[in-house]
């Protein structure tokens, strides 16, 4: 831990927040990928306008888990203290495991 005088910089717990965001963040991300491969696939009659909706659906996702996924490292970052970081980066902590979970099942299936 690095002092600044009266707060410490807890980097390992940043670390493990950041870790945490990405392994939550990067089975989302596929899963938009594969949304949005499917949804190139939505004209049976050659119409364009069912494709601007299906499209936006993985799109508006994918944007979505971005920003929320920003939120929670600039919220969780901003802690002073390792107990700080840890309670505001539950929900990163808590999805972590079920992230790289779907992405193992991903590739093993």
């Amino acid at each position: 831990m690095i002092s600044d005088g009266n707060t410490t910089a807890p980097i390992g717990a940043r670390i493990l927040v950041a870790l945490a965001t990405c392994a939550a963040l990067v089975p989302w991300s596929l899963f938009c990928l594969v949304l949005l491969g499917f949804s190139a696939m939505c004209t049976d009659d050659f119409d364009n306008s069912d494709c601007a909706e299906a499209m936006s659906i993985p799109i508006a996702l994918g944007v979505l888990g971005l920003v929320v996924a920003a939120v929670q490292l600039v919220v969780a970052l901003r802690g002073r203290t390792t107990k700080s970081v840890l309670l505001r980066g539950i929900p990163a902590l808590v999805l972590a495991p079920v992230g790289l979970y779907a992405l193992f099942a991903i590739f093993v299936w």
